[in-house]
């Protein structure tokens, strides 16, 4: 049996867990997943019923600050963190897409969420 702790705060307004959720792609291929256009990234977003709020490019990597969570792009590998209400597995297909248009194949995929403190 389970025991779970909730302040009385938590209680009156509702107990909510949003546990994280990962999803990590590696390609394999001479393309590179950073020359996909915007509008490919924020549909992977939009996918995941998240939002980009902000972007920041560097020399290794473009990284996205989603409403809940992050997007992370290299050359061959993407990282996707969210967590809510968010359905990262609905963008699977489309990040499979964009590695194929950028010449890319995948070589290894992983899902890991997090164990809920309050499973349904």
């Amino acid at each position: 049996e389970r025991t779970l702790n909730f302040s009385m705060a938590e209680a009156s307004a509702g107990f909510f867990e949003g546990t994280e959720k990962r999803i990590e792609i590696d390609f394999r291929g001479d393309g590179s997943l950073r020359n996909a256009p915007r509008s490919d990234w924020d549909t992977v977003v939009t996918l995941s019923a998240t939002q980009i709020l902000n972007c920041k490019e560097t020399d290794q990597f473009t990284s996205f600050l989603l409403s809940e969570s992050s997007l992370l792009v290299y050359s061959q590998k993407a990282i996707i963190k969210t967590c809510g209400s968010t359905v990262p597995l609905k963008a699977v297909p489309k990040l499979l897409d964009i590695g194929k248009e950028q010449g890319l194949e995948c070589e290894w995929m992983c899902y890991s969420r997090k164990n809920s403190l309050a499973p349904e």
